[in-house]
């Protein structure tokens, strides 16, 4: 404590004074014991704790003069008071210069009253939400340093002395208590975080995950590869956590979103490489918990299936296994056909590794890859978006596109997902949608399983979503019931859905028997619908009946950005393009991308870039939901030739009757409006769409056209285990030839995970389409006789 505040101590009042001027401020006081226990001198005091004492109460206890203890009950009773109650001037200050480096408004606020005790200080404030006493910070042995009182608590307060403390020593009010500051719930959840990152005791660590899946070549887990190769920059900053600064190999960190400038996190406390949350409000993770990587990464990406994340990892490279189906353009030169490095290349010799490989040309991906990593990667790449550059979308598209090597399709998509979720209440009525057509957008983005960036792309527009809305981004993995419980909470309101490995998801929504499948519903109906109401239970009512407990989601405004490798095209049948959902989304799946860009390259400023960007949405944000507020639609205006053209649009797409297509035309519609939002943030209670938007909305339809058709013939007609097996015995045949082509038929069914009655079958397969002879090796031992297969 600083000696100019000692000296700033008042002179001690009465206790009974000190005891009568508190309750007059709303605050339950109690007597004190005089003989050290610091205990409350009443047969219980329970009582005080939902009500303040009378006058006559206060002369029982306080007209002795001898009375030298008082003190404040906590809670909800003294107007939802709560104290921070220091064991040592040393934890104070330490926490103080914290306070004072990154909270200094706050901690000028809190420090109007404060207490010294005879060994530490008392800190006081008033919030909305409080809870019971919670200790937050502890020293090597375990002993707490930093804890509160809360409901259900109380504390010694000045100007207690004597033997109610048993040092005999005064507590001392810096301040009057008529200054105890009120704080707001994420002011006070800070200051607890920021106390928490002071804990110097054992922290325990969240139990290794289980359910990975190992590595059968190294026995090494795709999440311990993981953890080993990245930082911890690399796991928390695309999440849009933020690293404030070091301390003795301790790197403290702030949440995404955090409307105050405290701690949040730290990270390798102890050099134990995990990752400690102070912030309750940091969800999904949980205070008083350490995460790997590994971890973190689940939580963030995968809700928390270890099991879906460590695939996801080990499709990205995250493996020991060097083989040539991980990363196709480090494949080695085949034996059988090298190129001796100074020899002048033969007329009929392969293309080279590092050159573009033709469209037309075979490739060692799977089956259901619809495009290599080689082909995607393309020198003379270019994207002709036509969107003005100091518009949204252009501008996004540039932003975004300076920070990674994503195809620049991706970033459109994004910015035309922020701009359609940021602009609930924007209609258009035309004869054929009476209730009105909103701007909102299903999109999906195809591509590559290692380097085409998508979650790169969607983690762009996930984090700068949240800084206009942290409740617009819904959870990545979410039941429909849960869904519809966060958006009947938020009617008239644009959500943004953000989803990666959609083709994974896509299989559990499309089964009838599973409990996701009633997301494909929900989402048909929240395509369009103005009203949704759903029963989520039933339960008895006096009489014997049963009454439905409803949600209504009212005027709902969902915008869905997904991705998927091309593990869609084994869960996708064309029969499913017939149920109407797939059609609702607008397909992205570029054939090339940009040239691939060195982790060692650094991204140029893109600040101004993004503070423009943010401004831009939230002026249109606060424009849309003012309407809303106010029970209005914003109406589009249609020039003449604007509503010609997208009518060609719809016209075109009708007589080619696509099923896949079938949604663009009326899509059309919905990007000449975002089109219009896009040059220049609307004022008033209408937009204007001029024959540019139209042109531009053309432009973007054309070429989800062919992207949609192209998707379309990947899907090829196949069953979706028609298409699992042919890429199970492409994966077969590849393994057969790295292992010189022949293999023992267990050795298979080990490395790929097929279970015996699979590979009866791929046998049987294999066998009649001529790629494979089986023969018997003798047995080892006394089992069985092993079966070889060999490739012909």
């Amino acid at each position: 404590m600083e000696q100019e505040r000692e000296q700033a101590v008042p002179a001690a009042m009465d206790v009974s004074l000190a005891a009568k001027e508190a309750t007059e401020l709303g605050i339950s006081v109690v007597p004190v014991r005089e003989d050290g226990s610091k205990r409350p001198d009443l047969m219980g005091w329970k009582t005080y704790q939902q009500r303040l004492p009378v006058q006559t109460e206060l002369k029982e206890w306080f007209n002795n003069l001898d009375r030298t203890g008082v003190g404040w009950v906590m809670g909800s009773v003294s107007g939802n008071m709560e104290c921070l109650d220091f064991d040592s001037v040393d934890a104070y200050d330490e926490f103080a210069g914290l306070m004072e480096a990154h909270l200094s408004d706050l901690w000028s606020r809190l420090t109007r009253y404060i207490e010294r005790t005879p060994n530490g200080v008392h800190v006081f404030w008033r919030c909305e939400v409080i809870e019971g006493n919670l200790k937050l910070a502890h020293d090597p042995t375990g002993k707490a340093t930093i804890e509160t009182r809360g409901e259900g608590g109380y504390a010694l307060v000045s100007p207690s002395h004597g033997m109610c403390h048993p040092s005999g020593k005064p507590y001392r009010a810096i301040g009057h208590m008529s200054n105890i500051a009120t704080v707001s719930a994420d002011e006070r959840d800070t200051v607890l975080a920021m106390a928490r990152s002071l804990d110097r005791g054992a922290r325990k660590p969240d139990p290794r995950p289980k359910s990975q899946d190992v590595d059968p070549s190294t026995g090494e887990r795709p999440g311990d590869i993981y953890a080993q190769r990245v930082t911890w920059v690399e796991v928390l900053e695309p999440a849009g956590w933020r690293w404030i600064y070091d301390r003795g190999g301790e790197s403290f960190w702030r949440r995404p979103n955090a409307k105050t400038t405290g701690i949040d996190a730290t990270t390798n406390y102890e050099d134990s490489d995990l990752m400690y949350v102070f912030s309750s409000s940091a969800y999904p993770f949980q205070t008083e918990r350490g995460y790997s990587k590994f971890s973190v990464y689940a939580l963030l990406n995968h809700a928390e299936d270890y099991r879906a994340a460590a695939r996801t990892l080990a499709r990205e490279g995250y493996t020991n296994d060097v083989s040539p189906q991980v990363t196709p353009l480090e494949a080695p030169t085949p034996v059988e056909a090298p190129t001796p490095v100074d020899a002048p290349t033969p007329v009929d010799a392969p293309t080279p590794v590092d050159a573009p490989t033709p469209l037309d040309e075979p490739t060692s991906e799977p089956l259901s890859e619809p495009t290599t990593e080689r082909s995607m990667r393309s020198q003379s790449y270019r994207f002709d978006h036509g969107w003005s550059e100091n518009g949204f979308v252009g501008r996004y598209i540039r932003y975004a596109s300076s920070k990674t090597d994503a195809p620049h399709e991706y970033h459109e998509a994004a910015a035309l997902s922020l701009l359609a979720t940021v602009s609930p209440n924007v209609r258009t009525y035309l004869d054929s949608w009476p209730d009105g057509m909103a701007v909102n957008l299903y999109l999906l983005i195809v591509g590559g399983t290692t380097s085409s960036r998508k979650s790169t792309s969607l983690a762009f527009a996930r984090r700068m979503m949240s800084k206009i809305d942290v409740g617009g981004v819904l959870p990545e993995r979410i039941t429909p019931e849960a869904m519809i419980e966060q958006l009947a909470a938020r009617p008239r309101t644009g959500s943004l859905l953000v989803g990666d490995e959609f083709g994974e998801a896509l299989e559990s929504i499309l089964k009838r028997d599973n409990y996701l499948s009633g997301l494909r519903e929900l989402f048909l109906a929240l395509y369009g619908d103005r009203r949704y109401k759903y029963a989520r239970r039933s339960k008895r009512i006096a009489g014997g009946g049963q009454q439905s407990d409803v949600d209504e989601v009212i005027d709902p405004h969902l915008t869905i950005l997904t991705a998927s490798t091309g593990s869609i095209f084994e869960v996708l049948t064309s029969r499913d393009i017939q149920t109407g959902l797939v059609p609702r989304f607008g397909i992205i799946f570029p054939q090339s991308q940009p040239p691939r860009r060195p982790m060692y390259e650094v991204a140029p400023n893109t600040e101004e870039d993004e503070r423009w960007l943010e401004q831009y949405l939230q002026r249109i944000y606060l424009w849309a939901n003012a309407a809303g507020e106010t029970g209005k639609d914003i109406k589009a205006s249609w020039s003449d030739g604007a509503l010609l053209i997208c009518d060609i649009i719809s016209e075109r797409i009708e007589k080619e009757e696509h099923e896949v297509t079938a949604r663009l035309g009326p899509m059309a519609l919905k990007l000449s409006m975002l089109a219009s939002l896009s040059d220049t943030p609307p004022d008033s209670d209408t937009i204007e769409i001029e024959e540019q938007h139209a042109e531009q909305a053309k432009k973007v339809i054309d070429r989800w056209k062919i992207d949609a058709l192209r998707f379309e013939d990947e899907i090829g007609g196949l069953s979706a285990y028609q298409r699992k097996a042919e890429h199970t015995i492409d994966r077969i045949t590849r393994l057969m030839r790295e292992r010189g082509g022949s293999i023992p038929r267990s050795v298979v069914g080990r490395t790929l995970k097929i279970e015996a009655r699979q590979l009866n079958q791929l046998e049987d397969t294999l066998s009649d389409r001529a790629i494979i002879e089986v023969s018997q090796q003798a047995a080892e031992g006394a089992g069985r006789p092993a079966k070889v297969w060999r490739l012909l």
